[in-house]
């Protein structure tokens, strides 16, 4: 209820609230001090006195991030799906924003998102979870380059991990009856083995060598500055 009233007040004010409600931080002064240290900050200086219903998506949820931001004694700043109202294209440069924001400020925050760019782009760390079970943390190139399953192979990354299953030949991973270089020793206890190839280390090239593989190139697209290659036939016929 406190929150739902308070976006009826010009900025200033709710932005102001957490810190006017700790008796360690009396005084005028230093509040709107702090408050308008953190709305030059967010780019919201020149609206601190405007009414809530007039600002943007956006702006209201920037604001919500400052009421974090003005107090000093907040463990963690929890965001869930913050971005699912706005604007398509203010997406990108509020995400751009939020980093900013938490890279000049330092707090932790707990970002909660389905949207993987998201947390591509502003997470310093990211947990993938499924049905409520934690699955594999660490750096967002971590996850992309050594995912610990095909979920998070699928869902880190666009276009999604290839993930192909191969066999195992006398201690070797062989494709196609070839024999595949891996990143990681493959237990022995293994039955199933599946290779993760990410589309865009696959290369193009004219003399074989290791984990190279003959095939057909059927089709090219171009895709913004670079080429994609969209249609195989493997192994070549």
């Amino acid at each position: 209820m406190v929150v739902r009233s308070a976006f009826h007040q010009p900025p200033a004010q709710p932005s102001s609230h957490p810190v006017r409600l700790r008796p360690t931080h009396r005084g005028a002064g230093r509040i709107d001090a702090k408050v308008r240290q953190v709305a030059e900050a967010l780019d919201l200086d020149d609206r601190l006195d405007q009414s809530a219903r007039r600002l943007t998506a956006d702006d209201k949820q920037l604001i919500s991030l400052g009421r974090g931001l003005v107090r000093n004694d907040v463990a963690a700043l929890l965001m869930d799906e913050p971005l699912t109202v706005i604007d398509p294209q203010l997406k990108h440069s509020l995400r751009r924003k939020i980093r900013e924001i938490t890279e000049q400020f330092q707090p932790t925050v707990i970002y909660v998102t389905h949207d993987q760019y998201e947390a591509m782009s502003i997470a310093q760390e990211v947990l993938v979870m499924k049905d409520g079970r934690a699955l594999q943390q660490g750096t967002p190139e971590q996850l992309f380059e050594a995912p610990s399953s095909t979920y998070v192979g699928y869902f880190i990354g666009s276009p999604a991990v290839n993930a192909l299953t191969v066999d195992r030949e006398a201690g070797n991973i062989t494709l196609g009856g070839r024999t595949l270089t891996v990143a990681w020793d493959v237990p022995k206890s293994t039955t199933e083995v599946q290779v993760g190839v990410r589309p865009e280390y696959v290369k193009v090239v004219t003399d074989p060598g290791p984990n190279t593989f003959p095939a057909m190139l059927r089709g090219v697209r171009d895709s913004t500055a670079r080429s994609a290659y969209s249609r195989w036939s493997w192994p070549a016929s």
